[in-house]
């Protein structure tokens, strides 16, 4: 496969049964996607390869409005068989180029500190790492804790109300 191979398409540009495979090839890397709308998203776009009678989806990348000068990018997978063959690099070049176009002067995103793949190839592109802290919390236990802190509050408030 050449790099010349790997043709990339947006948002509209698409038919049902791509958007399907790239849906399918987004819950394959990340589960809790199964049920993303991919038209969610202010960018999307899908690498897709010749097959042997068809094109076939190889990858994605998904990324939103950040910022009046940012863009964020969500999503980028490529199928396991076609990794380090720079699908990815395809699909971030265009995703930047784009995203230029649009006005952004950043492009951002996030990655599991354990996927070095990812983060060399971010390296590479010119991208720098920030030292950031990021917290995910359950909807449910977050609204118990601060049900809990609100009522020691008002708790507390009536008894110097008292005093």
């Amino acid at each position: 496969m050449k790099y010349g191979d790997i043709k990339i398409y947006g948002k509209g540009h698409t038919t049902l049964q791509e958007y399907e495979g790239a849906q399918r090839l987004l819950a394959e890397e990340f589960p809790d996607h199964e049920h993303t709308n991919l038209k969610f998203y202010d960018y999307f776009f899908i690498a897709k390869i010749l097959g042997e009678d068809q094109e076939i989806v190889v990858g994605i990348i998904t990324a939103n409005k950040y910022l009046p000068d940012k863009v964020q990018i969500c999503d980028i997978t490529v199928h396991k068989q076609y990794r380090a063959k720079a699908v990815g690099l395809k699909l971030l070049n265009t995703l930047t180029q784009k995203v230029k176009l649009d006005g952004y002067t950043y492009i951002t995103g996030m990655t599991n500190k354990k996927n070095r793949e990812a983060i060399n190839l971010y390296r590479k592109l010119g991208g720098h790492q920030e030292e950031m802290i990021v917290t995910t919390a359950s909807v449910d236990e977050t609204i118990a804790v601060m049900n809990h802190k609100e009522m020691v509050l008002k708790h507390r408030e009536k008894r110097r109300e008292k005093e």
